[in-house]
């Protein structure tokens, strides 16, 4: 025996239509009369009568209808009850850097959502620092983040895929004498004061350290959250930033222009997400960016 057989007595003891009760749970006449008998078989008792095409519940009939009724509602209410579990099987829960919204991933993950509406996703941004420890315990399916040495902090319970890659590039107003050079070195900007992420942040003492390395200790003028201050201040001719090219394309108001380094200082861009999942959209889901980055590793 099966809920649906139970369902279909239900409602054609409501309707005592086969029509109707088909048009009602979306089937054809024939499957519920189907569903009848074969109910019928299993409580071993006849529960309509059928005669020059008039349907009537039969004594057996009338007492399994409330019983039928209770059943059928008791099921429904179980799912409704299970559907918080049911989601969270599902669902992806995705966190990653500030500026993830200036590369592909979101495209991505719209791409994925578009063709697959029944799997949703929340998404919250993060500090590159915390990431790693958000994914190990828990606190989310799958982290966004940079790398600047080629690697990951990842053992062997995680996995990751590429999907691409980011540069420094010197971020200056429009007008600036050095604006129009193909490139510039660091130490030609050891006398600028520095817009930057702050330290809560992986890029600030990447920053610091790549200055150091050209021989100077940066001005910092800024040090905090928003890129669109960054842009601002820049664009207000008030000093200069390194940026993530990636970043100043997104954010470009057309009055800053985004330099390369000769110290060509770049990172990998990864999604991690922890090797044994019971999660199906999240499994889901990577099995889509592995085949459309093609680049895993």
């Amino acid at each position: 025996m099966n809920i649906q057989k139970f369902e279909a007595f239900v409602v054609l003891a409501e309707t005592l239509n086969y029509t109707e009760t088909a048009e009602r749970l979306y089937t054809t006449q024939g499957n519920i009369s189907k569903q009848i008998i074969s109910l019928e078989k299993d409580l071993e008792v006849q529960l309509f009568t059928r005669t020059q095409r008039v349907t009537q519940l039969t004594e057996a009939g009338t007492a399994l209808l409330p019983y039928a009724k209770k059943m059928v509602d008791n099921f429904y209410e179980l799912k409704q009850s299970l559907r918080p579990f049911k989601e969270a099987q599902h669902q992806v829960t995705l966190h990653g850097i500030p500026t993830m919204s200036s590369y592909q991933i979101l495209k991505l993950v719209g791409e994925f959502h578009k063709n697959h509406p029944d799997i949703p996703f929340k998404v919250k941004e993060e500090e590159s620092v915390d990431l790693i420890n958000s994914l190990k315990n828990d606190r989310c399916d799958i982290i966004f983040l940079r790398s600047f040495d080629n690697s990951t902090e990842c053992s062997k319970d995680y996995e990751q895929v590429l999907t691409g890659n980011d540069r420094f590039v010197a971020v200056l107003p429009n007008d600036h004498p050095l604006a129009k050079k193909e490139s510039i070195s660091l130490i030609d900007l050891r006398q600028e004061t520095f817009f930057q992420l702050g330290e809560s942040t992986q890029l600030y003492d990447v920053v610091r350290s790549m200055c150091k390395t050209a021989g100077f200790d940066p001005t910092i003028g800024y040090a905090g959250h928003r890129n669109s201050m960054i842009m601002n201040l820049v664009a207000n001719k008030m000093g200069i930033s390194l940026m993530m090219a990636e970043t100043v394309d997104y954010f470009d108001e057309g009055n800053i222009v985004a330099v390369p380094l000769k110290e060509n200082v770049s990172c990998n861009l990864y999604l991690i997400k922890k090797k044994k999942t019971s999660n199906s959209g999240l499994e889901q889901f990577w099995t889509f960016l592995q085949q459309k980055t093609n680049l895993s590793s």
